[in-house]
Formats: structure tokens, C-alpha cells, sequence
């Protein structure tokens, strides 16, 4: 399910801010410059790398990803191990006593007490794709399966180090891997365990994902996963989900919402045994690679400038031209469903930055300015950098507050919205009354009337402030955001209802209508949360609801794939492209 908070409360909040009171109350943060030109050397006005061989080369659409857990569908990596949940102690009975587990530097079990086992689960999202999973693992132990899940031992197939499981196909699809580690020697213990997913890549594709059952083109060979991970570690099914997009924001992938981090010797590292606290800087930067793609990483907002300094060496030298490093100094320090606001506001004060809520955005704009002069001089300049400034949509204040502190808006070559078109039922009777009792062609027009309206307004009061800048405007994040808040989030109906929109192939037209406002409204590059999430209460944020999901059956994803296809960059002096045609069930939403 995704962890995607709502935003009720920030869009009050910034409602109190229009009307000029409350804890954003608007005050003159010193008078604006008059209107500036966008500089011709402005990254954002260059072409960006295509998104791979055949892709278009100026796609102005990016994506953000989903985090790395045991239940997303995404499946981002050929060894589901690395997705893992982290182990936890019990019994061959008790499925979870609490107890401490003995783990090394990289989290792998040292030792087990006497009658204890270590669990961990994969694949819990469902969706995975069924067959025989090979297990490869270092050191002496017994790997068991527990009945938890649906995997199984081939009877003969397996020798010490190598094991191969079979994911029962008749099985409920909702429940995978429960493994069970029953025995460790504490003198060669079982580390390093590789999960492989069954099948294998096209030899001169990594995009395409082949078995006996579904051989490659001609004589082409299927590689299987087993001779190949170590050197391709993503999924082709993965890679083929990301055909086209231009930008990959890893904000999820680095858990930068309430993220701990702050030393670079505290980080995941490709060695470690799973990737889900947060991935290594190494594979994000692969799969960028892998895509030619650009990447936008979200810092830790307690890293230290050792921190931000390593990770700008690394980025500079590994990622690989000509695609660019976007950067951003954590994600929503204005939001306070987030500890990074209560950080940012603590230490804006300590510093004597501004009054009450103000310390929030200035400490953002100082220490994004900080950052900005680390990259520099990592990159040795800003040719391959994108230095972003993120704001709220729902409120110019807070980017006027970051802008202006200590002239940031100088280093800085983008400012970040998310303008989602959304209906956000609170839990009063009566609002969730009306949306409770809507149809879905009712919805749709709520949508078309009130949402798209409201969302179109945003980004043309952004772009205004942008222009007083020389700034363009981007969405780190984008689509729709049909959920519900507070008891509204428990109703059955209005979950039913969200659920119903999100797969209806009028939410393709909106889509191709919310497009088509952002490029009139003078956006740039639009990046849609998320790739690939499945539905919960808690949203419907992906485009796909999950990896291999048909693609009939994605209206989102149809219509962001049209986009890609028949719309190139509008902006830079690039000719205007034409309107791409209507999608299915566009005149079922007039």
C-alpha cells in the first residue's frame, strides 16, 4: 500500500495563508524583482537525455518511484531479497516474539539463540510472477519456508549454497515468500542471500522478460537471472514500465520524509542485505545509467555537508553524461505531516532566521543554498546540475520566503510544485455525505469544474513568481489525488468510488486535459507520483497498480505514455508542439 500522506490540513493551512492570517500569515518578504528572462544556459532550457535508445529525446515527463518494501508491486530489482523486510525474531511457533536478533554491520544473522528463527518476508504485495525461484546464500545454515507464505521447496532440487522454490500458482495471490532461517553457524554464518526471480532477460533487451513459455524474437537467447544479476540487477519488467520518461526522482527510494540520516558512513550501501531503508546512492544512479535517464535525489534533511559532499562526488562521477543531476534539499520541508518541517523550523530559529512558521521556509532556502555551493564545487560548476527550490502549490508564500533568503533564488534554476487536481472529502457528515453519494459520472465532472480549475490556477501563480525570477516551473510530483481524510479514509463507499475513477477510462481523458492545462499554464517538466502503487485507503497513487498490470487496464498510464509518445519539450525555444488526439472517454467527461 503506499505511505502517501494526505493533505487536508496543509491545504487549510494555505487556505489561511491566502486570506492573509493564521501561521503562514502573509507578510512582504521585501519587494519582488520585476519580471526577468529565464538564463538561455538554465538547464532546464537544454535538451535532456532520452529516456533510452528509442525513447523520444525530449520527453517532458519524469516519474517518481516507489519505495522499496516487501509489499510494493513494483519489483524494481531481479533479487527480490534486497525488498525484504527486515528480520524478526521467533519461534518454529510463535511467528513474532519480540526478541533482539544478533545482526552484523550489514544485516545479516550472526547467531540464534537456542529454539529461536529469523523470519523475513518477500513479495507480500502480491502480484509476482510465478515459478521457480532460485535462492543462492553464503555460509553454513538451514534456509526453511514458513507456512506463512506460499512458497515451497522443489523436492531434489537444491545443494548447499543454491536452493530453488516454487510459488504455488494456484495459491491466493496476496501472500509470497516467508523464509525462515532455522540454523546459523556462528563461525560461517548464512549471509549474503540472493532471492532470483524465475526466468530470465532477452540477450540484447533488458527491457523484455522471457521463459521456455515466452521465448525472445527469433533465435535470440533468454539469459536466465541466475548468470546475470550480478551484473543487471533490475527487472525488465521495471525497466519496460519506465520507457520514456526523462526524470527519475528517487525521493521514495531514499526515504527522505522523516528520514534519520545524517552521516555518510550511516547510509545503505550496495553490500548491505536489504535496500529498503533507503537505496544505495550506487543503484539509483544504475538505473539512471541503465534509462538514460536524468536523476533527481532528495538529500536527507539532516545530512551533514560530509554527507552532501560525498554524494555529490559520487553522483558527478558515476552518473553519466549526458544526463544531469537534479538536487533537492529533502522533500516538503513545508509540510508538517513530516518531521523535517519541525526540523527545519528548530533550526531556523537557532540561527535567528525569521518569526514563528517563517523559520521553516528560510532555513530551507539557507541550507538549500548551502547545499547548492557543495554541488557546485563538486560538479565544478552547474552544466550537468539542476538546483531545485520546492514550494506548496496551494501557496507562493513559502517559495517567496526560500527565494529571497540570502538571494538563494541565484543558485537555483528551478522551483517545484505539486499541483495535483484532487477532492479531498473531510470526515464532516456533510462533505462526505455529498462525495459518498456521487456517481462516477459526477466525480468526473467535479473534477473537470473544481479540481482542474483550481489546479490550473496554482501553476499560473507559480509561473508568475517564477518569471520574477528568471526561474521556470517544474512538478517534483503530479496527478490525481483522490483520497480521503480523517474518518472519510474508513468509508467503504467513498473508497469504492475512488477506486472505480482511478480505473476508469475517464480518468485518461483528465489526464490528457490536466496535461494539456499544465503546458498552457506555462509548466515544464511534469513528474507523476507515482510509477506503480497499489490502491489502498491511503491512495491510488500509480499509474500502474502494478508492474506487469495490462496496460489496458492503466488509463493513467495510457494517457502519460500518449503524452510522451506525441508531445515533445514545449519550452526553450522549441517549437509548440500540437495537441496530442483525444483519449477514450474524453467526450464521456464534457
Amino acid at each position: 500500500m503506499s505511505t502517501r500522506p494526505t493533505r487536508l490540513v496543509l491545504l487549510a493551512l494555505a487556505s489561511i495563508v491566502v486570506l492573509g492570517g493564521g501561521l503562514f500569515a502573509y507578510r512582504s518578504c521585501r519587494a519582488l524583482p520585476p519580471d526577468v528572462p529565464i538564463r538561455a544556459d538554465n538547464p532546464v532550457m537544454q535538451a535532456p537525455a532520452a529516456a533510452n535508445a528509442s525513447a523520444p529525446a525530449r520527453s517532458p515527463i519524469g516519474v517518481n518511484l516507489a519505495p522499496v518494501r516487501d509489499w510494493s508491486v513494483s519489483f524494481p530489482f531481479v533479487d527480490v531479497f534486497k525488498s525484504s523486510r527486515p528480520w524478526f525474531s521467533g519461534t518454529r511457533d510463535t511467528w513474532d516474539d519480540g526478541r533482539k536478533l544478533d545482526l552484523d554491520a550489514h544485516g545479516w544473522v550472526r547467531s540464534l539463540e537456542p529454539g529461536q528463527v529469523a523470519r523475513t518476508l518477500m513479495l507480500w504485495g502480491g502480484h509476482y510472477r510465478h515459478g521457480r525461484y532460485v535462492v543462492l546464500y553464503d555460509g553454513d545454515g538451514t534456509i526453511e519456508y514458513d507456512g506463512g507464505g506460499v512458497a515451497r521447496l522443489v523436492p531434489g532440487a537444491s545443494t548447499p549454497g543454491r536452493q530453488v522454490i516454487e510459488l504455488d500458482p494456484k495459491a491466493e495471490d496476496t501472500q509470497g515468500i516467508a523464509m525462515m532461517l532455522v540454523r546459523t553457524n556462528p563461525k560461517d554464518p548464512v549471509r549474503n542471500i540472493r532471492v532470483l526471480m524465475p526466468g530470465g532477460r532477452c540477450a540484447s533487451d533488458d527491457t523484455r522478460w522471457c521463459d521456455t513459455a515466452h521465448p525472445c524474437s527469433g533465435a535470440e537467447a533468454c539469459v536466465p537471472f541466475e548468470s546475470s544479476y550480478a551484473e543487471r540487477r533490475f527487472n525488465p519488467d521495471f525497466l519496460a514500465a519506465l520507457h520514456g520518461f526523462s526524470i527519475l526522482r528517487f525521493m521514495d527510494w531514499a526515504n527522505a520524509n522523516d528520514s534519520k540520516l545524517a552521516r555518510w558512513d550511516d547510509r545503505t550501501t550496495v553490500d548491505d542485505a536489504r535496500w529498503t531503508r533507503d537505496v544505495p546512492f550506487e543503484v539509483m544512479i544504475d538505473l539512471a545509467n541503465t534509462l538514460h535517464a536524468d536523476a533527481w535525489f532528495t538529500m536527507p534533511h539532516r545530512a551533514d555537508d560530509d554527507f552532501l559532499r560525498h554524494a555529490a562526488e559520487l553522483i558527478h562521477a558515476r552518473l553519466e553524461a549526458p544526463a544531469r543531476a537534479w538536487v533537492e534539499y529533502s522533500n516538503e520541508v513545508w509540510n508538517w505531516q513530516f518531521g523535517q518541517a519541525a526540523y527545519a523550523k528548530a533550526e531556523g530559529e537557532k540561527l535567528g532566521l525569521g518569526d514563528g512558521y517563517d523559520n521553516g521556509p528560510k532555513f530551507y532556502g539557507h541550507r538549500s543554498l548551502q547545499m547548492f555551493r557543495i554541488f557546485e564545487q563538486a560538479f565544478a560548476g552547474t552544466g550537468r546540475l539542476v538546483r531545485v527550490m520546492a514550494g506548496q502549490a496551494a501557496n507562493t508564500y513559502i517559495l517567496k520566503l526560500e527565494l529571497a533568503q540570502e538571494d538563494a533564488y541565484r543558485h537555483t534554476d528551478v522551483i517545484a510544485i505539486a499541483p495535483y487536481f484532487n477532492l479531498e472529502p473531510p470526515a464532516d457528515d456533510k462533505t462526505l455525505s455529498r462525495y459518498r453519494s456521487m456517481s462516477l459520472d459526477a466525480l468526473f465532472r467535479a473534477l473537470r469544474d473544481e479540481s482542474m480549475p483550481a489546479a490550473a490556477q496554482r501553476v499560473r501563480d507559480h509561473v508568475a513568481l517564477g518569471r520574477r525570477y528568471g526561474l521556470p516551473v517544474v512538478a517534483y510530483e503530479a496527478g490525481q489525488h483522490l483520497v480521503g481524510v480523517g474518518a472519510a479514509q474508513e468509508d467503504d463507499e467513498l473508497n469504492a468510488l475512488f477506486d472505480a475513477a482511478n480505473r476508469d477510462r475517464r480518468m485518461g481523458a483528465m489526464y490528457q486535459r490536466y496535461l494539456d492545462v499544465w503546458r498552457e499554464a506555462g509548466g515544464t517538466y511534469l513528474l507523476q507520483y507515482s510509477l506503480c502503487t497499489s490502491y489502498s485507503k491511503y491512495g491510488r497513487w500509480g499509474a500502474l497498480e502494478y508492474i506487469t498490470q495490462p496496460r489496458v487496464q492503466a488509463p493513467k498510464y495510457q494517457a502519460l505514455e500518449r503524452f510522451i509518445a506525441k508531445v515533445p519539450i514545449w519550452w526553450g525555444g522549441a517549437k509548440k508542439a500540437p495537441a496530442p488526439a483525444p483519449v477514450p472517454g474524453a467526450n464521456e467527461v464534457d
